[in-house]
């Protein structure tokens, strides 16, 4: 159950606006539904903890732990990895 979940930490909008030009950016029509944000923890798969990554929002599982925002996705939710390395 556990082995293509994603713990990610979503990124709110103003974090957006300071990196603006940092990432592709995507139109709105074809963005609704997509969000960003930190890879807290996985299961087995191949992204990483720490990683920023964007995806699917629709159908994720989000909830509150210590006043912090968390979603629960599958990995198959992810479309892509935005750090630099």
């Amino acid at each position: 159950m556990y082995q293509n979940k994603v713990l990610i930490e979503p990124i709110e909008s103003e974090q957006d606006e300071e990196n603006k030009g940092s990432f592709i950016e995507v139109p709105q029509s074809i963005s609704k539904g997509l969000a960003k944000g930190t890879v807290i923890a996985v299961g087995e798969g191949k992204i990483r903890v720490g990683e920023t990554v964007v995806y699917l929002s629709q159908g994720s599982l989000p909830f509150k732990l210590n006043g912090k925002e968390y979603s629960l996705i599958s990995e198959s939710q992810i479309f892509g990895c935005l750090d630099k390395e």
